[in-house]
């Protein structure tokens, strides 16, 4: 949490929010994984976030706190992931094929409580993905 009551969310709910936003349908199982990273899976990009269930440090489980999911490393490999979104085959629907044609439009971040500037930002960045990285990682989005 932070001073205005905002809540920092974890990448679970990120990832849930992220697929929300876009309409796109919501992966729902959470299979077992040997790879790394298999970007097809939920667990597999949970894994890569640090928040598979079953593989939580014990004995006090996943921070509940921003600072736990903060760090350079985690932050990092968020960013990684959603500038992949856009090319993951479970990432689609009718918003995201409009924002892949015609580019992401003003009132899509508007509608995300961005202001003018930091919609300007985005829009001007040269791909597509950099776009999805800029959204599901600004403070607007990690926060509700």
């Amino acid at each position: 949490s932070n001073s205005n009551g905002q809540k920092f969310l974890n990448p679970e709910l990120w990832l849930h929010q992220a697929f929300r936003t876009f309409d796109a349908p919501m992966l729902n199982t959470i299979e077992r994984i040997e790879t790394s990273l298999d970007m097809r899976s939920v667990s597999g990009v949970l894994r890569e976030l640090g928040m598979l269930h079953g593989e939580s440090v014990q004995p006090n489980g996943f921070p509940d706190t921003e600072e736990g999911w903060v760090s350079n490393e985690y932050m990092s490999r968020r960013i990684r992931l959603a500038s992949y979104l856009p090319g993951f085959s479970g990432f689609k629907s009718d918003l995201i094929k409009s924002i892949s044609k015609n580019g992401m439009l003003p009132d899509h971040l508007q509608r995300l409580g961005f202001t003018p500037d930091r919609a300007n930002i985005i829009l001007n960045l040269e791909k597509e993905r950099y776009m999805f990285a800029a959204v599901l990682c600004s403070p607007e989005f990690m926060r509700v």
